[in-house]
């Protein structure tokens, strides 16, 4: 049997906008092209999109000096009953010391740890009428101590921009040799299926340089674990 699908054809300023709940037609332009919005998009519109800052205007944070598993940069814990999905990340060093090794990778796990030694993050909607505070999950900046091993569960490195030596005039003011050092970035576009945090669970991001300094931004979409699984 043949389907015949119908929308309004709309394409003016005047686009009419019905009440919450009301059933509406798709929208499409009026040659019958359907309009479609980005999923994103429209998860921020509901207010389901959170981003939590490591460093702050011109104030950067000082980073782990090396790697250790237990002291993420960034720690964001996911409770249960919650589920998270990382949308964008990004890791942009000011300067750092002497010569070493610098290490960036994410890390999705089923780990939750929330008693550990850091710095509080406040986490912000991406919506900007929304009030501060509205995640469920909570997150840390450069954790010191008491922090559990991510890699002790179910988990996955899903982003390592940096692994090795990256020269940068270190503890100077000089330009980079390597631009990932200055600034890498990851967003769900790059990897095609991207990690789901199911709580209990976090997510863990990692800058280790020796007297590192810099900021990390992470920014994902968070929803109520029975609403998709």
């Amino acid at each position: 049997m043949a389907l015949n699908l119908k929308a309004k054809g709309q394409q003016t300023s005047s686009i009419s906008v019905s009440s919450e709940g009301a059933d509406v037609y798709v929208r499409a332009m009026r040659d019958g092209t359907l309009l479609q919005m980005p999923w994103l998009t429209a998860k921020a519109i509901e207010g389901k999109v959170f981003a939590a800052h490591v460093g702050l205007m011109t104030t950067p944070t000082t980073f782990s000096p090396t790697i250790d598993a237990t002291m993420p940069d960034l720690l964001v814990t996911v409770p249960s009953g919650t589920t998270i999905i990382p949308v964008y990340l990004s890791v942009g060093f000011e300067d750092t010391g002497a010569a070493q090794v610098l290490d960036v990778f994410a890390c999705a796990s089923s780990v939750y740890d929330n008693s550990v030694t850091g710095t509080a993050n406040v986490i912000q909607n991406m919506r900007t009428d929304k009030p501060v505070g509205g995640s469920q999950c909570t997150a840390y900046s450069v954790v010191t101590a008491n922090g559990t091993d991510p890699e002790s569960g179910n988990y996955v490195e899903f982003w390592r921009p940096l692994a090795g030596f990256g020269e940068d005039g270190f503890n100077g003011s000089t330009a980079p040799t390597n631009n990932q050092v200055s600034f890498s970035k990851w967003s769900i576009g790059d990897c095609v299926v991207p990690p789901v945090i199911v709580g209990n669970g976090s997510l863990n991001v990692y800058a280790a340089a020796q007297a590192g300094t810099g900021y990390i931004v992470a920014i994902w979409v968070e929803e109520p674990s029975a609403n998709l699984i």
